[in-house]
């Protein structure tokens, strides 16, 4: 029957999406008993796990290695000249100015 039509569109909306975070629920339990960090580690996705005592150590030794790194790369070349500008060679090209 039309009258009741709303109210089954708006059960169906709320069936529809209970169904879609069950579903997204199971995925998500599916990928956490699938991924992790060790995995990560283990794929090489990730170098290593940086405990939280090592953190500030392990970024030092980083950027030393990048500033290491930055003194013995070679120098980028040098960028080309920028070409000179074009005069328009018709009158037709240039705005004229008038005053």
């Amino acid at each position: 029957p039309e009258g009741q039509r709303p109210a089954l569109r708006d059960k169906l909306d709320k069936l529809a999406a209970q169904l879609l975070l069950e579903k997204r629920g199971e995925v998500a339990r599916e990928f956490d008993a699938i991924h992790s960090v060790e995995r990560a580690v283990r794929v090489g996705s990730l170098a290593a796990v940086i405990t939280p005592e090592r953190l500030r150590p392990a970024i030092i030794e980083a950027l030393e290695r990048s500033a290491a790194w930055g003194r013995l790369a070679p120098e980028p070349a040098a960028a080309a000249p920028a070409p000179e500008p074009r005069l328009p060679s018709s009158p037709e090209g240039v705005a004229s100015r008038q005053g």
